[in-house]
């Protein structure tokens, strides 16, 4: 057993007492001092994920103020170019909208630019739609749904970019997950089909009649919407069950908008069945448009309620740091000042003995 220590007690034996105190000082204090300091990165790491989350989830929620009116331009323009002028009114409105969300979305990109990489994908974005408004008179309506299709098929992937460069895909809390899975693909998935529906069925009533090939289009928009609400069923379902704080702010407006979406996949169905047009233009267009608004309804509650998720983690990480910090002063300076009595107490007993 005595040569275990050998080595310990020639070391000190060579270090007069106040270099022993100092040694085992060190000894003691530098592995504290570094597992409190890597502690402490880990935690800043943490919170500098969560935060650039943020970014994107506020563009996200302002570049989807361009999405919904400019999926309702495209169901004006497909019923007004097929012969349904009772919306006309409604297409300049819309055109008014969409230039007013991108002036509003210009201020966001402008301070998000760098930290989200968005490099240029706004200015494309509006010069695709500053062409489309401008050539819209002269498309027909299979143009005319092509062209908007492409730009808010671009918006969506836009979105997507967001999530991969504010970091919301990599989330490994599984709540916040799979809301942001319903923020990012869910919802506006289920707005674009049930706006392609809402296009491709005014045409149809605009028109009169059914042809094979839209109804085949139709159907086939149907059937995209029933698998997109499927989709999103499932995302809330975890994520209410993951975070039942989350169900009273959610709960309601979910189900409202999964509701209507289920009573206007009806109307479609009956449609398709029928293989007639029976449906009057103005109930269907406005009854596709409230599906929407309740799925947008949906999308403006879940983007503050991740936001605000994702706060009080922030906070709970800051709370962590804090702590950590007070706690490793404290023990610091308590043992300095233990150390250092023990210390006098121990030269003060020698003192004495040489006396």
């Amino acid at each position: 057993m005595k040569a275990v220590f050998l080595p310990g007690i020639t070391l000190l034996n060579q270090l007069r007492y106040p270099h022993k105190f100092l040694f085992i000082g060190v000894l003691f204090f530098v592995p504290l001092l570094l597992l409190g300091y890597f502690l402490i990165q880990e935690v800043n790491q943490r919170i500098h994920f969560m935060e650039q989350e943020q970014p994107g989830i506020e563009y996200i929620a302002r570049l989807r103020k361009v999405i919904q009116p400019m999926q309702q331009h495209r169901g004006i323009s497909s019923a007004i170019i097929s012969g349904g002028n009772s919306l006309r009114s409604e297409l300049e409105k819309q055109a008014a909208s969409i230039d007013q969300a991108f002036v509003n979305l210009q201020e966001i990109d402008n301070r998000f630019r760098l930290t989200l990489s968005t490099k240029n994908r706004l200015t494309i974005l509006q010069s695709d739609w500053l062409t489309l408004k401008r050539n819209l008179n002269s498309y027909t309506q299979v143009e005319s749904f092509q062209h908007h299709t492409v730009i808010i098929t671009n918006m969506l992937e836009f979105i997507h970019h967001l999530a991969s460069t504010s970091n919301l895909i990599l989330s490994s809390e599984l709540d916040t997950y799979y809301l942001i899975d319903t923020l990012v693909n869910h919802l506006p998935k289920l707005t674009e089909e049930a706006g392609q529906s809402r296009a491709l069925g005014s045409s149809i009533i605009a028109q009169g009649e059914f042809t094979p090939e839209n109804w085949q289009k139709l159907l086939a928009a149907s059937q995209r919407i029933a698998e997109a609400e499927k989709s999103l069923i499932r995302g809330m379902d975890v994520v209410l069950q993951e975070n039942q704080s989350l169900i009273d702010n959610l709960k309601y407006p979910a189900d409202r908008a999964l509701s209507s979406t289920s009573i206007y996949r009806q109307t479609l169905d009956k449609m398709l069945k029928e293989k007639t047009v029976t449906v009057n233009l103005d109930s269907f267009f406005n009854q596709a448009t409230q599906t929407i608004d309740n799925v947008f309804n949906l999308f403006d509650i879940v983007a503050p309620s991740l936001n605000k998720l994702i706060e009080s983690r922030i906070s709970y990480y800051k709370f962590i740091r804090t702590t950590t910090i007070i706690v490793m002063l404290i023990v610091l300076f308590s043992v300095i000042y233990i150390f250092t009595a023990f210390y006098l107490s121990v030269m003060r007993a020698i003192t004495e003995l040489r006396m």
